[in-house]
């Protein structure tokens, strides 16, 4: 969140900014604004700005609205609140908030920002893209605003003009990890791997925690049929999100690519004990037929065609494996004999 600039211009030495915020995290306000000595307007704004910091939005709100109480013109107040509220999902009631910052200062482009995406938010992606197309206009390197108009374009079918404005992000802004992601999950939907791998390192580069860029990097890699670094990807997922389950599953098809089908049925069992799904019990029918495992095979393919009758694949391997049994059983017959 944006720290107003009214809080952090206060004349408050760091060893009495730090006493302050232990006290606010104690809920004992009186105490701290006592140490502050300052005004209460600047107490409350450093008191939202606290709760901001601290991700107590709540607080942020009830702090930046006792502002308004007092001097109901004062924009940052409207703005902080703003965002405080689109921190709490209440995007109608941002909107308010933005629209009184920009009747004082209409030429404000962060709160032109900030009203887009939350238009953005509540579906209105045209009324969005107005805001973005004012911010672009007033500043044509903003990198954010490009990524943003991009967001909106995708969300009306635009997807080529979308693109560009992605492309143009990364270029004003080479260090936008989302306009790199966005970017390479548009080149991956159309079957453009390998630029598709190059954003999404680009991305990573930029921020190697966004756990989604790695678990797609993965799918592409793995389409690739480079399923030793795609399982690297899929790990990196996991230590985040242990109970992932579309990385666990497909971890598994990776493994299965590599031959590696005990491992892969390791990993469609773990999918399958957080959701159960037909593709998880189908590969791991495959995985058991390439293991010579048909019973289990067959076992795995009648759970695929509870969840899903008309899952062909399924019924083809399943005839396919009952006539290997029973090609088994008359040999084992004449054996006999």
């Amino acid at each position: 969140m944006h720290l107003n600039e009214k809080a952090n211009d206060m004349s408050i030495t760091d060893e009495k900014r730090e006493k302050i915020r232990q006290l606010l995290s104690e809920g004992r306000i009186e105490e701290a604004l006592d140490l502050a000595g300052i005004s209460e307007v600047d107490f409350l704004f450093f008191m939202g700005d606290f709760a901001s910091e601290e991700e107590n939005y709540e607080m942020a709100e009830k702090a930046f609205s006792q502002i308004l109480e007092y001097e109901p013109d004062n924009t940052a107040a409207w703005y902080n609140k703003g965002l405080a509220l689109a921190c709490l999902d209440k995007f109608e009631e941002a909107i308010t908030c933005y629209d009184e910052v920009l009747k004082r200062t209409p030429e404000d482009s962060k709160t032109w920002l900030n009203k887009g995406i939350a238009l953005q938010n509540l579906g209105k992606h045209s009324e969005a893209l107005c805001c973005f197309e004012i911010v672009i206009k007033a500043s044509p390197e903003d990198a954010e605003a490009w990524y943003c108009k991009g967001i909106s374009l995708n969300g009306l079918g635009k997807d080529e003009e979308a693109f560009q404005c992605y492309d143009t992000a990364t270029k004003v802004d080479p260090h936008h990890a989302d306009a790199w992601y966005t970017k390479g999950t548009v080149l991956a939907n159309v079957g453009e791997y390998s630029e598709a791998l190059c954003c999404y390192e680009k991305a990573l580069s930029e921020n190697p925690y966004y756990v989604d860029t790695w678990y797609n990097k993965g799918i592409i890699l793995s389409r690739l049929k480079r399923y030793e670094e795609a399982i690297c990807c899929y790990d990196t997922v996991l230590a985040v999100i242990p109970e992932d389950v579309d990385t666990w599953y497909n971890k598994g098809v990776a493994l299965q690519g590599l031959k590696k089908d005990d491992e892969a049925i390791t990993c469609y069992d773990k999918a399958l004990t957080i959701t159960p799904s037909a593709d998880a019990w189908y590969n791991k029918g495959v995985s058991f037929q390439n293991l010579r495992r048909y019973k289990e095979a067959i076992h795995c393919y009648d759970e695929t065609l509870k969840i899903n009758p008309y899952h062909k694949d399924a019924q083809y391997n399943k005839k396919a494996a009952l006539k290997v049994l029973e090609r088994k059983s008359k040999f084992n017959d004449t054996s006999q004999k």
